[in-house]
């Protein structure tokens, strides 16, 4: 069963109060104002059509061999 991370901090001795007696947390959560600076979440598109392939913009200086020229 995943543990959520309000809880998460608590079970790992990273702040005393549960979760829910932390009253900054939960106006931070409430109020809209706050949170319009937050993006909406977007899903990881790693390996998929959509994940972000950078390109180059300089031409390479390694050159194929031919077999015909030693220069």
């Amino acid at each position: 069963m995943p543990v959520t991370p309000e809880w998460y901090g608590w079970l790992h001795y990273k702040t005393d109060r549960l979760p829910n007696e932390d009253w900054a947390k939960y106006c931070l959560k409430c109020c809209g104002w706050c949170q319009c600076w937050l993006r909406p979440h977007q899903e990881n598109v790693s390996g998929t059509e959509y994940a972000y392939y950078p390109y180059s913009t300089t031409r390479p200086n390694i050159r194929v061999w031919d077999g015909t020229c030693l220069s």
